[in-house]
């Protein structure tokens, strides 16, 4: 559960950081969100306190929509800028990800 608990720090520093960064410079770091991306998909149910818990969490995270979403927010980068939508959209993501890891 440390894996766990370390990410969803992680995530919400980069969102905080990505906000900040995106206002004052109108960049992303591209890079630290996939990097972030890794380490999600790489959680496993020892990660968690029950499989239960890992199920649920694969659930959230493999939804057609959440994926077809995901997939095209991905696509959207252009080089480390994102427009506006695709923007809020990756900080709803990585929010979502982090309320079910709690």
């Amino acid at each position: 559960m440390q894996i766990r608990e370390s990410l969803i720090n992680d995530i919400e520093s980069f969102v905080s950081n990505a906000i900040n960064l995106s206002n004052a410079q109108g960049i992303v770091n591209k890079d630290g969100y996939f990097d972030l991306n890794k380490r999600i998909l790489s959680l496993n149910k020892d990660d968690f306190e029950s499989e239960e818990k890992y199920n649920y969490f694969l659930n959230f995270i493999n939804q057609g929509i959440r994926q077809a979403e995901k997939f095209a927010m991905e696509n959207s980068f252009q080089g480390n800028h994102l427009s506006n939508p695709a923007f809020l959209w990756m900080c709803n993501y990585l929010d979502g990800i982090v309320r079910w890891l709690k």
